[in-house]
Order: structure tokens, then C-alpha cells, then sequence
């Protein structure tokens, strides 16, 4: 693995990141990334590498998962025990849901459940990748 880019954001108040996800539109992607430090989720351009801007108020943002499909972006608001959703496509805010406290540690399971599944995801990708340069043969590697 190598750095292939930096992208430089505005500083928070305090140092820290959590989760991010991107939204896929043929007009567009984006990346949404919890800026937990700075109480915001900061939007950049996935094809650029860019920063476009940001969204604030979502105290404690710890979490971003994005449905493409269906044009939403929710928010695990650790500080204040919600769950904020968002439009994707306009970053509209749709609505602010409180949610038990014991509920945020389960929605924080779930979203870390999904990144590493996406980590396995892309394991298996590249053990493809490495069978085809090793063997010129396309492996079923599940």
C-alpha cells in the first residue's frame, strides 16, 4: 500500500476521525467523513480528491453510512444519542432520530461490522489480483 494523495481539510477543535463512506452518482461521487474532532461530516470529491465542504451539527459524528440507492446519508451523533439522516443528493436534513444510548453502541457494532466486511471484500480482491499475476489463470477466490 502506498499514499497516493492528500487532501487537506479544515482542523476541528479537537484531533480525530471515524468512519467514512461514499456516495456513487454517475453526476458525481463523494465521500463523506466523520469529522469527530470537529462535530461536523466533511464532503469530499472522489474523483478530484478535493474538499468541497462541510456539514455541522452532528456533535460526536462517529459514523457515516450511505445508501446510494436509495439518495440517504445517516449520521451516529455519539454525543447527543442520535441518528441524523441526510438527502444525498442535496444534503438536505431529512430528519434527527434520539436513540437510547445502549441503541448507539449497537449502531456503532453494526457500522464497524460493515467496514470490515468491506475489508474482507477487498482482501479477496486482491488475492484475485495476485493469483491472475502469479498463475495468468483467473482464481475463484472466495
Amino acid at each position: 500500500m502506498r499514499q497516493v494523495g492528500f487532501t487537506a481539510v479544515p482542523p476541528g477543535a479537537k484531533p480525530g476521525f471515524d468512519h467514512a463512506d461514499t456516495y456513487l452518482d454517475p453526476r458525481g461521487s463523494r465521500l463523506y467523513v466523520a469529522h469527530t474532532g470537529a462535530d461536523r461530516m466533511d464532503v469530499l470529491d472522489c474523483e478530484t480528491g478535493t474538499y468541497l465542504r462541510s456539514i455541522a451539527g452532528l456533535p460526536g459524528v462517529a459514523g457515516v453510512l450511505v445508501d446510494s440507492e436509495n439518495d440517504l446519508v445517516f449520521t451516529s451523533d455519539r454525543a447527543v444519542a442520535r441518528v441524523s439522516i441526510l438527502r444525498a443528493s442535496d444534503e438536505a436534513m431529512l430528519g434527527q432520530v434520539a436513540v437510547p444510548r445502549v441503541t448507539m453502541a449497537a449502531i456503532d457494532a453494526t457500522l464497524a461490522g460493515r467496514y470490515y466486511e468491506r475489508l474482507a471484500d477487498h482482501a479477496v480482491a486482491v488475492g484475485r489480483r495476485v493469483t491472475y499475476m502469479v498463475t495468468g489463470e483467473h482464481a475463484d477466490v472466495t
